[in-house]
């Protein structure tokens, strides 16, 4: 079970990849072989020099933004699955046929937060594409009508998973790689490229900072004087940053030498200055508070003399960065809260809860799906249909401006279960002092985590790739400082308790039974396009013969507006063979049946409809059970109408009564939620 749950978890994580390198390379640059020479490059690597392959790896994480924009000339999101295969397969040699390594304590809800996600994405791609996976394809789409592009959503939905996925294995990579005895190698071979990756970046931050703001920042932050590192986006940036910070500070409080004492102090400068000129209030805030924990950590550690002459030596490097170093934390913090007064205080602090409707929305999002959620990466693009519906505004994808708030929104508390355990034992282990690790080192990494939770509650930092896998990098040291993966070899989990794999299968089963459910019902494109007011279509395609008829494919779908009293639905020809081998019609409004019938010939099939109120969206689908392929001249392309259906003409609305003798459908119960 815990060998195939995580094979499971893996060939899901290397199918999200696919997915977004595939649907990404439709356009320029092409990064399906880039991903693909990654993965095996890395692969082979890894097993011809084991861990030193994934050192690699790590060691490029924060750069890898502007390395993929010198290479490409562009960076976007997506482009993390170049890096994220390569990180993938650096790890599977040692972890191919391998158990769950997370120590005991931790594996459950970890195990079960990975299968969740692995279990869960692929059917909200389907979902994003109605079950309809010709939707994916250009020619799909170009006889559609959709508010968003089916496409774009999917890669969105598997980057998202393929990041959590991929923290969660290299997590479990750390305790199967580096045993509860191998913390100096973990630090030097993990630890060391990683920080080395960082004081990189921030160096780069500071030329930015007093030099040239342009310098590898070509992005809309240069024009708001915000520094990027080498990560082109100021706010998982200056997260990152904050992180490194009391690590920093921490070592230049341990270090006996001199000279290791003075690089430290540099790295310390360096990284405060990243921060503050990064812009980014959240990154401040989680600055603070990783500082303030470090320094009750070590309270008791230092001589009043030198605990005086540290924090004379911090004021001084703060004043220091604030006075020489341009940012614009202050200004838009400012822009929050001009005064202190209390009408500026409750506006603030309404303003941080609902977070200008976007704290607002994942609320709405939580009420309405508060078991299954909308699904991993559906906030982003749900966000604009829910708050059209609730208050009538307009704006672009964006996120909830909360990493938990989002999580449970998406997710549901069925599927955050994992995370939510997990989450409180951790907490609960940087909270319990451990007499066998160093306090400073310790209380640096309780500080950055704590610092990245509080700027969680204002962001979304790590929704970015290099400061989601920071934390779970931070997350596997301090563990290890700790001790608390004594005994977590693989071949000592192997196995969880059969109850702990029941409880396990069964949140899973009510997960993903949920997730199914609310994709074909209330979650279905369609449905939320009617919701919105969206003329959604997809499935139809013109007669070149007759311009007052349309050909459906296997299945059509539209969102139609009540524009009179009736609509008069007319049906044509089906396949030539009809005769011998009847094609089943079935058409739904509102996902409702309101006619099933076997077609056998070509004569019209009239049904008249009562329409509710003026222009009331209406929610019509067709499906014929088998299709034909006429010999055409190749002018259709669109995958879901190459093999057609039944011709159905133009819809026709009237305010006259239909005439009499006709067939009509006016059950009430069609127009009710």
């Amino acid at each position: 079970m815990s060998r195939s749950t995580k094979l499971i978890v893996f060939a899901s994580n290397l199918a999200s990849l696919w997915l977004v390198a595939t649907l990404v390379s439709r356009g320029i640059p092409r990064i399906i072989l880039p991903t693909l020479a990654a993965f095996v490059v890395f692969g082979a690597a890894a097993y011809l020099i084991r861990e030193r392959a994934l050192s690699v790896v790590m060691a490029t994480l924060y750069a890898f933004p502007a390395l993929a924009f010198a290479w490409f000339g562009n960076f976007i999101y997506s482009y993390y699955a170049i890096w994220l295969a390569a990180l993938t397969g650096a790890m599977l040699p040692r972890a191919m046929g391998s158990p769950w390594a997370y120590p005991r304590r931790f594996a459950w809800p970890l195990v079960l937060w990975a299968l969740a996600l692995a279990l869960s994405w692929p059917m909200l791609v389907l979902r994003e594409v109605d079950f309809q996976p010709a939707l994916l394809s250009p020619a799909g789409m170009g006889a559609a009508v959709l508010p968003q592009s089916p496409a774009i959503v999917s890669v969105w939905i598997a980057s998202v998973a393929s990041i959590v996925m991929s923290g969660l294995l290299l997590l479990d990579w750390c305790f199967l790689e580096f045993t509860s005895d191998g913390l100096p190698r973990f630090e030097r071979r993990v630890i060391g490229p990683l920080l080395a990756g960082a004081l990189i970046a921030a160096v780069i931050a500071i030329y930015q900072a007093v030099v040239d703001i342009t310098f590898l920042n070509q992005t809309l932050f240069a024009s708001i004087g915000r520094v990027v590192g080498t990560m082109r986006d100021a706010n998982p940036f200056g997260a990152v940053m904050a992180m490194w910070l009391p690590v920093a500070a921490a070592m230049m409080l341990k270090k006996d030498s001199a000279a290791a004492r003075l690089g430290w102090v540099g790295a310390f400068v360096a990284f405060g200055i990243a921060v503050w000129a990064s812009g980014s209030r959240t990154a401040l805030l989680g600055a603070l508070v990783a500082l303030v924990v470090l320094a009750w950590h070590v309270r008791g550690m230092l001589t009043r003399k030198w605990a005086a002459a540290g924090s004379v030596a911090a004021v001084a490097v703060a004043v220091g960065i604030v006075s020489f170093v341009p940012s614009t934390s202050v200004g838009r913090a400012k822009a929050m809260l001009p005064s202190l007064s209390g009408e500026n205080l409750r506006t603030a602090a309404y303003q941080l809860w609902s977070r200008d409707l976007y704290g607002t929305v994942a609320l709405e999002m939580i009420s309405e799906h508060p078991f299954v959620g909308i699904g991993t990466g559906g906030y982003n693009y749900q966000y604009s249909e829910v708050l059209a519906r609730t208050s009538g505004a307009n704006r672009p994808p964006d996120n909830a401006q909360n990493w938990f708030r989002q999580q449970l929104a998406e997710l549901g508390l069925l599927g955050s279960i994992g995370w939510i355990s997990f989450l409180l034992m951790f907490g609960w282990l940087l909270m319990s002092r451990s007499p066998k690790s160093s306090p400073m080192v310790r209380g640096a990494i309780a500080g950055a985590t704590l610092g990245l939770a509080a700027a969680s509650l204002l962001g979304m930092p790590t929704q970015d790739a290099a400061a989601s896998l920071t934390f779970i990098v931070f997350a596997a040291w301090y563990i290890k400082l700790t001790h608390a993966d004594s005994g977590a070899r693989a071949t000592d989990v192997a196995g969880l308790p059969a109850i702990q794999w029941a409880v396990i299968v069964a949140i899973l089963a009510a997960f993903l039974g949920g997730t199914l459910y609310t994709a074909q019902h209330e979650l279905r494109p369609p449905v939320r396009a009617q919701q919105i007011h969206f003329p959604y279509r997809y499935g139809f395609a013109a007669n070149a013969d007759d311009p007052s008829e349309r050909w459906t494919g296997p299945k059509a779908v539209e969102v139609v507006f009540a524009d009179k009293r009736w609509m008069k639905l007319e049906l044509g020809q089906v396949a030539p063979d009809a005769e011998a081998h009847p094609v089943q019609v079935r058409i739904s409004l509102n996902q409702k049946e309101i006619l099933r019938l076997n077609r056998r010939g070509n004569f019209p099939v009239i049904r008249w409809i009562r329409m509710p109120a003026y222009q009331t969206p209406l929610l019509l689908e067709i499906e014929v059970d088998r299709t034909f392929r006429p010999a055409v001249d190749g002018t259709h392309d669109d995958p879901l109408t190459r093999d057609r259906g039944i011709a159905v003409r133009q819809w026709t609305f009237t305010d006259d009564d239909p005439p009499k003798g006709s067939i009509t459908i006016e059950s009430p119960d069609l127009f009710r939620s």
